[in-house]
């Protein structure tokens, strides 16, 4: 892939990026032509916020996945849930402690698709290594760092996203080891709207945040777009950018028409 350009970039959550050119890959060589179809395939961590298409280094096309969104998710059904933990203490507080993280997460009348890890600012040494292990398709455990010393963009957080399958009645619940000794429960049904929001102890303590769920089409989209080029004139490179609504991206490999 890495000899074939056959590749894509990502800034941190797991973006899968597919591009074709009149049928040839991203990284690839196309022969000259007026009339390029572009597909693009996008399958996000969060919800997308939108997919440029970029010629010669000027945007030509936007596409907003929100225009199509059918709705709040559905259960039964496959969604989407993000963990995210560590936030405390605040920098305005200039304080910068390293806070170790343990967790089991469970989920009752559903199933745990695929666990995906947004890890950053790590291993501080060899005691602490991000390990996440999917013990079942109802059980995962996790152990993990977070500080605020030497992290990336000022954010001392790190996070799940959890790929789910499950009813209205399905339950998430995270036991915490460490900071310390807490459970945290909450119902699919009542993430649809809304989050929750947990601290791990007094002001200035880490908190946990199990954000409201997303469904397929607000992480999901497939489309095409079709440039008609009148006389082309040399080399055309293109290449896809997609913006999650978190702020994380994701480029393709240019694919070169002429």
């Amino acid at each position: 892939a890495y000899h074939a350009r056959r590749t894509f970039a990502a800034t941190g959550d797991r973006i899968a990026l597919e591009v074709a050119l009149n049928g040839k890959p991203m990284g690839a060589d196309v022969e000259q032509s007026v009339d390029r179809q572009i597909d693009v395939c996008v399958e996000a961590q969060d919800p997308i916020a939108m997919v440029e298409l970029v010629r010669n280094s000027r945007v030509i096309e936007s596409h907003f996945p929100e225009d199509h969104v059918e709705g709040p998710p559905q259960l039964p059904g496959r969604v989407k849930c993000r963990i995210q933990y560590g936030w405390g203490p605040w920098a305005d507080l200039n304080l910068g402690r390293v806070c170790d993280w343990e967790m089991t997460v469970n989920i009752d009348h559903g199933k745990i698709l695929r666990a995906l890890p947004c890890f950053q600012v790590a291993p501080f040494d060899e005691a602490r290594r991000d390990c996440l292990q999917l013990l079942s398709d109802t059980e995962l455990h996790l152990v993990s760092p977070t500080t605020r010393e030497h992290c990336y963009g000022e954010d001392p957080t790190k996070s799940l996203v959890l790929e789910l399958e499950g009813t209205a009645d399905a339950t998430l619940t995270l036991r915490l080891k460490k900071p310390g000794e807490q459970t945290i429960t909450a119902k699919l049904a009542d993430l649809i709207d809304d989050n929750r929001v947990e601290f791990t102890g007094v002001f200035t303590s880490e908190s946990v945040i199990i954000h409201r769920l997303i469904g397929p089409s607000e992480y999901a989209t497939t489309f095409r777009w079709n440039d008609h080029r009148k006389n082309p004139d040399g080399t055309d490179w293109y290449y896809v950018r997609v913006h999650q609504q978190n702020g994380h991206m994701a480029w393709s490999s240019p694919i070169w028409v002429g």
